[in-house]
């Protein structure tokens, strides 16, 4: 009899979770679904320490617009994209601004030249404007990136790291984050360094990887609990994600100032969608790290169509931006 009975309940669960996902195709709930631009040649590969870096090449993107030429990616064998035609900057003898941050700073959905790094280029002809920025990239994996930089010998006289409020949840490695790469990604191997608090102190050396639950390829129900899973984890992670992301500015600076102490470092502010933005510019002011107020509003003339990332035209304003306040 209670064999019986656990078969009952066990086809009875069955049925449930059929109806459940029927109903769930039918409102327009979907399985999990991956990389959205698999059509695309990515520009990025695999590095056991930075999670990823930018691939050495010249790359050919469609626009995100038929209105709009294809787009260029030209990145040098050291790995920066290129803000000049054949930009050797080892072999070059002027003043060094490096250049780190994100998707921003890298110039996505834009083509080479109308990067701000390649107008910041023009504006500043007495500096070389090396672009080390990386599609996706947070505050830590800057700060990574500029050690790396460091044990290659690279002894910038400049230092600018390109800042948006979005790099917090990117420091600590969110679900939601790590959910997004995951989305746009060709490959699921890709790791995300993150810093996280232990005991009122920041630790670097966490690393994430993308991790689904079963089946949430062939399942709506499943995908919706993990998307309910990764919501409720992000209410209890993300509480620290700006005292981290300000430590992680601090520290960026100071070891600038160690390589070098004649080398200056700036913060530039590109975009903040909330109320962060008071807030940060305080801590700037209180812990004498220099910053660049270049946040414009993002409207749909700064964007590139089709797209959310900034255009040319206010890639040529973060340039003017920064220029004016460099020279």
């Amino acid at each position: 009899m209670k064999l019986v009975n656990l078969l009952l309940i066990l086809i009875a669960t069955l049925v449930a979770l059929v109806v459940a996902e029927i109903t769930l195709r039918y409102m327009g709930y979907e399985p999990w679904q991956g990389n959205q631009v698999s059509e695309r040649e990515p520009l990025v590969e695999i590095d056991d320490r930075l999670g990823w870096r930018l691939r050495p090449g010249k790359f050919m993107h469609s626009a995100y617009s038929e209105d709009v030429e294809d787009l260029i990616f030209t990145v040098s064998s050291a790995g920066n994209r290129l803000s000049y035609i054949d930009q050797d900057f080892l072999a070059s003898n002027r003043k060094q601004l490096l250049l780190l941050g994100g998707s921003f700073t890298h110039g996505f959905a834009v083509t080479d030249n109308e990067t701000y790094p390649w107008y910041l280029q023009q504006e500043l002809p007495d500096h070389e404007v090396v672009n080390f920025a990386v599609p996706a990239y947070s505050t830590y994996q800057s700060l990574l990136m500029f050690r790396h930089l460091t044990r290659q010998g690279i002894a910038p006289n400049v230092v600018l790291y390109g800042f948006i409020d979005h790099h917090e949840i990117r420091n600590i490695a969110s679900d939601y984050w790590v959910n997004m790469l995951a989305r746009n990604s060709n490959s699921m191997d890709f790791i995300v360094p993150y810093v996280y608090e232990v005991e009122g102190k920041m630790q670097e050396g966490g690393v994430r990887q993308m991790q689904r639950l079963p089946f949430n390829e062939q399942s709506a129900l499943i995908n919706l609990v993990e998307k309910y899973r990764v919501l409720l984890s992000a209410q209890e992670t993300e509480q620290n994600k700006t005292t981290l992301t300000r430590e992680l500015i601090k520290r960026l600076r100071d070891e600038v100032k160690a390589y070098d102490e004649s080398t200056e470092f700036y913060v530039v502010y590109l975009w903040s969608n909330n109320n962060l933005k008071k807030d940060y510019m305080s801590f700037f002011e209180e812990a004498g790290i220099k910053v660049m107020d270049c946040d414009f509003p993002m409207s749909a003339r700064y964007q590139v169509k089709n797209e959310t990332h900034p255009n040319h035209i206010l890639n040529k304003k973060y340039a003017d931006c920064i220029a004016e306040q460099l020279n």
